[in-house]
């Protein structure tokens, strides 16, 4: 699938002429975006850039995006991990 997005002809060209890659921009905050709002996977994030893992980190933290954790989301995996230390 193909989006268009108008720019304005003089801020193309400042933005290109200072190596902005206006297209990598356009899809990187989409996805970011559809990720942002739970609406797709940090696996399909990293498919539909071609990025690994690490790199998929990277940009969720250029973007602002971190791994904030409700705090019962939180309390539940630190009393898992508990039950596992006490094996």
């Amino acid at each position: 699938m193909s989006v268009t997005i108008e720019v304005p002809g003089d801020l193309e060209h400042e933005l290109r002429a200072a190596g902005v890659d206006l297209d990598r921009e356009a899809r990187e905050s989409f996805f970011v975006g559809l990720y942002r709002r739970g609406r797709i996977t940090h696996d399909d994030l990293s498919d539909a850039l071609g990025l690994g893992f690490d790199q998929t980190q990277q940009l969720l933290k250029d973007h602002g995006v971190g791994d904030d954790y409700a705090l019962e989301e939180f309390e539940a995996e630190r009393a898992f991990l508990r039950r596992l230390d006490r094996r």
